[in-house]
């Protein structure tokens, strides 16, 4: 579980008095001073590229009875995770308030205020402790497989008092963002494709949505035609997730569990591979279907003993397994298991049975939006959940995933995963 993205800034005041004859000794006496602001910004996955809510300024604001207030907005330096800044020429007293809160560039307040009431004598530091904490956040959408009927895709959330929207020219892939959402806004969310002709081809609502900061994951059901696969983010730092396919008005069906995918090779283009991770305490016996991008179906006839490990991998034969020991199971055609992304794909297993989604993961890879893990294409690296989890929702989101680190083998393919074990 992730921690919420907030601010942690302490207020130093040092004080400097000018004058002459002794220092005073009442603490009511005036003199002036100077205020230390050291910040730091605690930001969850900073290495990426991300479009979240953003804020590019701090205010810091001194009041009280006896004194002009003082307001003073502060530059931020965006990647920087520690600030410092010195405000002079502050009376001393009592009763001082100190209230500080961010703010974007258009003036729009993202972190709440917090604020301190402290009493500034004359030739003495003081200290104050504060924590930001967001107020306002973004719903991203990414959008894949976009049918050519679509000709552009519209995003919005609407409430009785504002609507937020973006409407984009259809892409093969589409990213669409929405800002400043207030936490704890209710509303109507949609997302509706278009022709051409501006008719509605393919549409999805939800009515009383409600905008928090905690992780939650939506199941989407299309009206119309086409096809289009769907993953929705809610950062700062609460993540939701809206999955559907357009080209039916079924629903795509709940992760029901039982099996965990835990790590996926796909910057590879010769070895790729799925992990399968059983969290439960008995064995899963079964029949499966790996599904890539909601097409290409693999059969697997397998077990997976409670707690342990399950490597399906790409191999042009199952006599190559002899030479890469860590899958468990190959497809016999090569070209049936392609993993090799610069985008990302679409993994799903259900059960042969009845089709049931056991898990489902949409990863993106790269430079991206959603948090997933970036890295080099020159790296043969895997993607790795950075815990072993019971719930199939987990891996959701790209926050809750790790680049590899360490080699599986420096002589075969020298990779970097960890098939068969935890994540590291």
């Amino acid at each position: 579980m992730k921690h919420p993205i907030y601010f942690i800034f302490i207020l130093s005041i040092a004080l400097s008095c000018f004058f002459c004859g002794k220092i005073p000794s009442d603490s009511n006496s005036t003199g002036d001073g100077s205020l230390t602001i050291l910040v730091w910004a605690n930001k969850s996955q900073s290495n990426i590229n991300t479009r979240e809510t953003a804020w590019s300024k701090l205010v810091v604001q001194i009041s009280a009875v006896d004194m002009d207030t003082i307001h003073d907005t502060l530059d931020l330096i965006s990647g920087q995770s520690f600030y410092s800044f010195t405000i002079e020429n502050l009376p001393a007293g009592d009763n001082r308030l100190v209230e500080a809160w961010t703010i974007d560039d258009e003036g729009d307040t993202i972190h709440g205020i917090d604020s301190e009431i402290i009493d500034i004598e004359p030739a003495k530091t003081t200290q104050v402790l504060l924590e930001l904490f967001p107020i306002k956040g973004s719903i991203y959408a990414v959008l894949t497989d976009i049918p050519t009927i679509v000709d552009s895709v519209e995003l919005s959330f609407v409430t009785v008092n504002t609507t937020w929207q973006e409407k984009a020219e259809r892409e093969p892939k589409l990213n669409m963002c929405l800002d400043k959402i207030p936490f704890g806004t209710t509303g109507t969310i949609s997302i509706v494709g278009y022709s051409v002709a501006e008719d509605t081809v393919a549409s999805w609502k939800m009515e009383n949505f409600t905008f928090t900061n905690s992780n939650t994951a939506i199941e989407a059901s299309f009206i119309s035609v086409g096809k289009i696969s769907i993953q929705v983010t809610i950062h700062m730092p609460g993540v939701t997730i809206i999955t559907g396919i357009m080209d039916t008005t079924d629903s795509i069906g709940d992760e029901n569990g039982g099996l965990i995918i835990t790590e996926i090779m796909y910057n590879t283009n010769d070895s790729e591979y799925v992990e399968l991770y059983n969290p439960k305490t008995v064995a899963f016996n079964d029949t499966i279907i790996l599904q890539k991008d909601n097409g290409t179906f693999r059969f697997f006839k397998i077990t997976v003993p409670p707690k342990d490990f399950y490597v399906i991998g790409r191999r042009d034969t199952v006599e190559i397994i002899d030479t890469v020991p860590w899958f468990d199971t190959t497809h016999l055609t090569k070209s049936a298991f392609d993993l090799s992304s610069t985008s990302g794909n679409w993994i799903t297993l259900r059960l042969a049975k009845d089709s049931s989604i056991i898990d489902n993961v949409a990863f993106q890879t790269g430079s991206n939006e959603q948090e997933w893990p970036n890295f080099s294409t020159s790296i043969k690296a895997s993607i790795v959940l950075d815990a072993l989890p019971d719930d199939p929702e987990y891996n959701n989101f790209g926050r809750n995933w790790i680049q590899a680190e360490s080699y599986i083998d420096t002589t075969i393919t020298k990779q970097k995963g960890t098939p068969g074990g935890p994540g590291s």
